[in-house]
């Protein structure tokens, strides 16, 4: 009783008002326990309206599912994007969104093209890449969806993938482009360029297309699962939650890879800071 009222005491302070809420709700709860002795058997009783209680823990329990899930989503894309630098360091280049078979002329989804490197070399190997994504071979692959691609939130048999690229003009996986691009072509740096990027579409995983989104209006509907935030990967391989109600502005510099200006990074409570200028490379003096 002492440790769980020293435990509901120290989270009273908590800055979250659902945590608040609960801890002031439970605390009455425990302080009307009563413990008796008879021999060697003690007896601790708690009388409280089980209804109650259960609305006081379902929102704590709630948050502690949604911190789960997204530690996990965050650790998906980790190796996600520890796969797409492995892949660079094979090939000397990232992959492009769509990866076109050079026989065939089939595209196939950069997904698909780094199974070698999340440990699906069998699916990469039992994979047509003279078919469509679709074919009735490729189907087969469609059902097997490595769960890096799955966030936890999604069913055990999904087949739409969680995980996109960061497509578009100006981005780490440039629009149009079929050969992939080179660390040197993000100018503005890895650790200020997202690379991936989790929503929500119905998207089949080996299909080789990519969410369009129009960054203007600040964050998509469709980023994340949460309802406050949605998770990212930046090309240097860290991952970030960001809050659906980041700025525009800001948003826009994080998906560019040479626009010309950064941000400071991200401060303890994980938001990202204000933008400076990226400073112009400096010109050497002409000779007189």
């Amino acid at each position: 009783i002492a440790m769980l009222n020293g435990m509901l005491d120290q989270a009273k302070g908590s800055p979250d008002p659902t945590t608040k809420a609960t801890v002031e709700g439970l605390l009455p709860i425990v302080a009307g326990h009563k413990l008796t002795t008879t021999g060697n058997l003690t007896t601790l009783t708690i009388e409280a309206d089980l209804t109650a209680v259960a609305t006081l823990l379902a929102p704590p329990i709630f948050q502690a599912r949604q911190a789960a899930q997204r530690a996990q989503q965050q650790n998906n894309m980790k190796q996600i994007l520890l796969a797409l630098h492995n892949y660079h360091d094979v090939f000397g280049h990232f992959p492009p969104a769509s990866v076109v078979d050079p026989q065939s002329g089939v595209a196939r989804s950069w997904r698909v093209e780094i199974l070698p490197f999340i440990e699906g070399a069998p699916l990469w190997n039992e994979y047509k890449k003279n078919e469509p994504w679709d074919s009735e071979s490729n189907k087969k692959i469609l059902a097997q969806m490595p769960r890096v691609f799955r966030h936890p939130s999604q069913p055990a048999g999904a087949t739409n993938t969680s995980i996109f690229a960061a497509y578009g003009d100006g981005f780490a996986f440039q629009k149009d482009d079929k050969i992939g691009l080179k660390l040197h072509d993000i100018a503005d740096g890895t650790s200020a360029t997202i690379a991936i990027i989790e929503a929500q579409a119905e998207i089949p995983w080996t299909k080789p297309e990519e969410l369009l989104f129009d960054l203007t209006q600040g964050a998509p509907k469709n980023f994340g699962f949460d309802p406050d935030s949605f998770a990212v990967g930046f090309c240097d391989g860290a991952t970030h939650m960001i809050a659906r109600a980041v700025e525009p502005q800001l948003l826009k510099v994080m998906f560019t890879r040479n626009g010309g200006e950064v941000f400071q990074g991200f401060d303890r409570f994980d938001r990202p800071t204000p933008t400076v200028p990226v400073p112009a490379p400096a010109v050497p003096a002409t000779p007189r």
